[in-house]
């Protein structure tokens, strides 16, 4: 099976979602899907990036996670990442990680982002987005400072976008909803036979 690595957002450190034993780790355990990042679970700084440009954070994190799954001796592994912890798993990918299924969840879609995601693009299998509406605040104000104008949802390059509306930033990580809508299953063995 693939394991599965949880990658944090923007200042996601506080957050307890990506944690071993948090409700969401649970859940996906419950679902069948193996989970990589245990007791030495994979981290960033977190720190915001991508001010005009400036993606220092981010690539070094995306390196970071390509020899952290390298170390964890694995070629291929699955990611969910949370907004800008969605810039982290390209990076990764745009480097060689090689990802059989990314979820994006409220990533935010950046113009300074297309070329690392369409190098990125060769070495994802599968690619879900998933994102909500304008009640998605956070998602849009991460889209600041990338060069251009304007409010995009929608992954350009991802093979599924996914719009679940009303929910926000953090509520797209509601174990309850995976479970109601299934997206566990693009994590697991069973999942994978029917894509």
């Amino acid at each position: 099976m693939v394991p599965t690595i949880l990658v944090p957002g923007t200042w996601g450190v506080s957050q307890a979602w990506w944690r071993c034993g948090s409700p969401f780790w649970k859940a996906a355990i419950k679902a069948g899907v193996s989970l990589q990042n245990g007791l030495y679970a994979y981290n960033w700084t977190t720190e915001v990036d991508g001010i005009l440009g400036k993606n220092r954070d981010w690539e070094t994190a995306g390196d970071a996670l390509r020899w952290y799954s390298l170390a964890k001796g694995h070629t291929t592994v699955n990611v969910i990442a949370h907004s800008h912890g969605g810039q982290v798993a390209l990076h990764g990918a745009a480097e060689g990680l090689r990802i059989d299924t990314l979820i994006t969840v409220a990533t935010p879609v950046r113009r300074d982002m297309e070329l690392i995601a369409k190098k990125a693009r060769q070495h994802i299998t599968l690619w879900v987005h998933l994102q909500s509406d304008t009640s998605d605040y956070m998602q849009w104000l991460g889209e600041l400072m990338d060069g251009r104008i304007g409010i995009y949802r929608e992954m350009p390059l991802a093979d599924r976008n996914i719009l679940e509306p009303g929910v926000g930033h953090s509520g797209l990580l509601e174990p309850a909803l995976w479970s109601k809508r299934g997206w566990w299953k693009w994590l697991t063995d069973t999942g994978r036979e029917k894509r």
